[in-house]
C-alpha cells in the first residue's frame, strides 16, 4: 500500500483527528492492537507538540507507511524547532512539571524518533519495526 498523507489545522482538535487517520492506515494493515496503540499514542504526541510548539496557524501535515516491515509515520509542521535538552529518557516525570513528556513517551513506544529542522519547518518522523504483518485488507485513503 502506497504512502498515505493528509494535512490538519494547527487547532488543539485536530490531534484526536489525526490519530484516527493513523488509526485507519494502520487498521488496514491488521497490525497488532499493541503496535497500533503504541503508533497512536506517539503520533497523537507529534500532533500535541506541532499545536503547542509550532508557533503558526498553518496547519500540520501528517504522513504513514508501511515497507519492508517498516512503519513510518511522520508529523510535519512550520515551526522552527528547539534545542534537545538530552535523550528525554533519563527524566523522572516529576521533575519535568506538567507537560514536557511527549518526546520521552515518542522515545519510549518507537523503534526510533528523530527531528529534521529547517528554515521551513520541523519534522517529527517515528519508526516502528513490526516483524510480521499481513497485507492490506483494503486500500487505504
Amino acid at each position: 500500500m502506497p504512502a498515505c498523507e493528509k494535512e490538519f489545522p494547527s487547532h488543539a482538535s485536530s490531534v484526536a483527528k489525526a490519530r484516527e487517520f493513523v488509526r485507519g492506515y494502520l487498521t488496514a494493515w491488521e497490525l497488532s492492537a499493541g503496535d497500533i496503540s503504541d503508533v497512536l499514542m506517539a503520533s497523537g504526541e507529534a500532533c500535541s507538540n506541532a499545536i503547542l510548539y509550532a508557533a503558526s496557524e498553518k496547519p500540520f501535515r501528517v504522513s504513514c507507511q508501511y515497507e519492508g516491515g517498516v512503519l513510518t509515520v511522520k508529523v510535519q509542521d512550520s515551526g522552527r524547532g528547539f534545542v534537545l535538552q538530552g535523550s528525554g529518557l533519563g527524566h523522572k516525570p516529576r521533575a519535568l512539571g506538567a507537560g514536557g513528556l511527549g518526546i520521552h513517551i515518542m522515545r519510549v513506544l518507537m523503534d526510533e524518533v528523530s527531528f529534521e529542522m529547517s528554515e521551513q519547518g520541523t519534522t517529527v518522523k517515528l519508526l516502528k519495526r513490526i516483524a510480521k504483518s499481513k497485507k492490506p485488507t483494503e486500500q487505504f485513503q
